[in-house]
């Protein structure tokens, strides 16, 4: 729907006895268009102000082919001047970037065995290892002195005329023993 100033005029609004004053409402749409009005003349005013193109002045075509040759060279040269450098400008951010990568990359591989889940259960399972290493030689050790008991024991029911048995060297099933026979 366009609205001009004779729609608001025009309008007209029924009746109801609690509604808005009939009075108050009229003077509201007049005013209303008055304020249109004035906005159409405006548009109007600004419509008419528009310049319009003018036609360009005839040029000489031989000078216009060397004037826009020599333009055209002006404009590649600088187009070449301005991709330079940009390509310069690209490839110190390139390396600025990379230098940053590579910084980063370092600190991350320094700082992975830390951060990997696998680093924490290396480190169980080493402690496990000293710990194991640790019973192994309290094993060796009793082991060892066992074998000293046999050695210097005599038996507890001596046989009648027989000696007593030879100790039994056993260390020799051990070669891998870090305790030494004595």
């Amino acid at each position: 729907m366009v609205i001009e100033p004779r729609t608001l005029r025009q309008v007209d609004f029924r009746f109801r006895s609690r509604g808005y004053n009939p009075d108050d409402v009229d003077d509201f749409l007049e005013r209303l268009a008055i304020g249109l009005e004035t906005l159409h003349r405006q548009i109007e005013a600004v419509g008419d102000v528009t310049p319009k193109p003018e036609a360009p002045p005839p040029v000489d075509p031989a000078l216009e082919a060397e004037m826009t040759e020599a333009g055209m060279r002006r404009m590649l040269q600088r187009s070449q001047a301005e991709a330079d450098e940009l390509v310069r400008v690209a490839r110190e951010e390139a390396a600025k970037q990379v230098a940053e990568a590579e910084a980063r990359a370092a600190e991350i591989v320094e700082k992975a065995p830390e951060t990997l889940p696998v680093y924490g259960q290396a480190q169980e399972l080493h402690q496990e290892l000293l710990e194991l290493q640790a019973r192994r030689n309290s094993l060796w050790a009793h082991l060892v002195a066992f074998e000293q008991l046999l050695v210097e024991q005599t038996p507890l029911i001596p046989s009648a005329g027989t000696p007593p048995p030879r100790p039994v060297d056993c260390m020799h099933l051990y070669a891998g023993s870090p305790v030494a026979a004595p």
